[in-house]
């Protein structure tokens, strides 16, 4: 009988969350359209242990609607020099290929990821208050 009270418990899904502390702050209030879109993005792709590891490789972003690589830049720059992404790891070209940037989001820890080496140590707190 005590399993009752369970049964019409909806099946649970991932989903995106940005604290309404970084919603209610100046800096997330002042971006543009496009890096708000890509913070989506970012904050879809964390699932709790991955923070550092987020990415934004063009073929995926494109198949996401993305249509400019330009405007893709430009709201990462947004994003990062209002603080709330950081480069976790830097990319390039490194022994004749392209590798790929990786991102944190800064509310949230940096994990640490095993067998992935990031530029930025992992944290125990997130590298960023948004306390208004």
């Amino acid at each position: 009988m005590g399993f009752e009270k369970n049964k019409h418990r909806k099946p649970k899904e991932r989903f995106m969350g940005i604290p309404f502390s970084v919603m209610k702050h100046r800096d997330y209030i002042s971006l543009g359209a496009n890096a708000i879109r890509l913070l989506n993005e970012a904050s879809m792709q964390y699932n709790g242990r991955n923070n550092g590891k987020i990415c934004f490789i063009w073929s995926q972003m494109k198949e996401r609607g993305w249509k400019s690589k330009t405007t893709l830049t430009s709201a990462k720059k947004e994003l990062i020099g209002k603080n709330i992404l950081v480069v976790s790891k830097y990319g390039g070209f490194i022994s004749g290929k392209g590798e790929p940037q990786f991102y944190a989001l800064t509310w949230q820890k940096i994990d640490d990821i095993s067998d992935f080496d990031m530029d930025i140590n992992p944290t125990i707190q997130p590298i960023r208050s948004f306390k208004i």
